[in-house]
């Protein structure tokens, strides 16, 4: 245990396991562990070279025809990361490894008519952007959530109880289910030359699915730390809403910080107050939007 005299860094322990969980969401199961290592080493390459995301985000969007300023990046390293990523794709294993974004929009794009379908490239890059970018807001989220907890011990010991209810309960039979259930699993896969894209982590993302009061403590870190904090959107046809009358190619910014923290939406929106999020509390209205 650390005591409050002693201090250390958390957030590289926050990016490392995050980029970890990304990249396995994104692109799945490796088709083995060279490509595994070679993707996570190119990722890091981006990172470690742009101390700050907003010069890397620059450079993705203006792939995607947006307009952002911001310095350049290696343009290098994001071919080696889609040269990467299209070789897992054709490296895939299995039809049936389908537990990634990677090979779930390749799938879909397969079902529908041939003129409107993406290259491989555009899925690709498309898959890359979203890695690269929920990587950035999501280790800024985090960070963001342990320090709200810290500094909020009762938030953090009622999270604690609902964490132990989740994973402690009955501890050793799970473990012991687990185990067993593991061991036969991998013999009937092994038997038939199966992946194991589709089992990875399914039990713990089940229970982390319905922890209620986990989930609460996210949106309420996101309400106080927005990671967009303004909306932009440019009116693309003239309309109505209410009484006011929006032109076209008109530009609108929504502060959604600014709605978040107005006393009009929330009460002592200044406080960190996770049970705002809970079912029997939760809004309808649209003054929570915190990704668009």
């Amino acid at each position: 245990m650390i005591s409050f005299e002693k201090y250390f860094d958390i957030k590289p322990f926050v990016m490392m396991f995050t980029k970890k969980a990304y990249l396995s969401a994104c692109f799945g199961s490796f088709v083995d562990q060279s490509l595994k290592d070679r993707l996570a080493n190119a990722f890091d390459k981006l990172f470690v070279a742009n101390k700050t995301h907003r010069s890397l985000i620059a450079q993705i969007y203006r792939k995607c025809d947006h307009f952002m300023t911001g310095k350049s990046v290696d343009i290098r390293v994001i071919g080696e990361i889609g040269t990467i990523v299209d070789e897992i794709l054709r490296k895939r294993k299995t039809n049936s490894c389908k537990n990634s974004l990677l090979f779930m929009l390749s799938d879909a794009n397969r079902d529908i008519d041939k003129n409107q379908r993406l290259t491989n490239k555009q899925i690709i890059d498309s898959v890359i952007m979203i890695a690269i970018i929920g990587y950035q807001t999501s280790v800024v989220s985090i960070l963001h959530l342990i320090h709200c907890l810290a500094i909020n011990q009762g938030v953090q010991q009622k999270l604690i109880k609902e964490i132990d209810k989740y994973f402690d309960n009955n501890n050793n039979d799970d473990k012991n289910d687990v185990i067993t259930n593991n061991v036969k699993t991998n013999n009937k896969k092994n038997d038939n030359n199966i992946s194991d894209d589709n089992d990875e982590g399914q039990g713990v993302t089940d229970k982390i699915e319905s922890m209620p009061y986990l989930d609460a403590c996210i949106n309420e870190t996101i309400r106080q730390y927005p990671p967009v904090s303004l909306i932009k959107r440019r009116v693309i046809k003239e309309l109505t809403l209410d009484c006011l009358n929006l032109p076209k190619d008109c530009h609108l910014m929504i502060p959604v910080l600014a709605m978040h923290k107005s006393a009009d939406n929330y009460a002592e929106p200044n406080q960190f107050k996770p049970d705002r999020f809970l079912q029997h509390n939760k809004s309808t209205k649209l003054e929570y939007s915190p990704w668009s």
